[in-house]
């Protein structure tokens, strides 16, 4: 197993003021990594400072992370009709942005699930005595 990044190893101080320079768009990551390394010396005498590539990396996967939970939620916001075709189409959209995001042992359980469901129900492949 990999170590922890050094920015989630920082004291909560720092961390929270490097999440709130990096939310704010005119702050670079190079100033936030600045003021960040200028904050630990201040603060935290002692501790290594961050380099620029590990702000990046904390950056770059805090942004997926939004994306991965806001984008399905923006898809069904947007998705206000009360036409039966409009809504199915919506929710076809939203499943194919989940199940990107849903590895493939999840998604084939789910299939399976599925038509296990379905063989019980449909009465695809039944004798017409069978569904009297």
């Amino acid at each position: 197993m990999g170590r922890q990044s050094t920015i989630i190893r920082l004291p909560a101080d720092a961390r929270d003021a490097l999440d709130r320079w990096l939310d704010d768009p005119a702050v670079t990551q190079t100033e936030a990594t600045a003021s960040v390394n200028a904050l630990l010396a201040k603060s935290h005498p002692g501790h290594p400072p961050v380099s620029r590539r590990a702000v990046n990396r904390y950056h770059l996967y805090g942004r997926d992370l939004i994306l991965r939970h806001t984008t399905p939620h923006k898809i069904a916001m947007r998705s206000g009709t009360t036409t039966p075709g409009a809504a199915r189409a919506a929710g076809k959209k939203l499943g194919r942005e989940i199940a990107r995001f849903l590895p493939v042992e999840v998604r084939m359980h789910y299939v399976a699930a599925l038509a296990a469901e379905l063989s019980r129900t449909s009465p695809i492949g039944e004798s017409r005595e069978r569904r009297k």
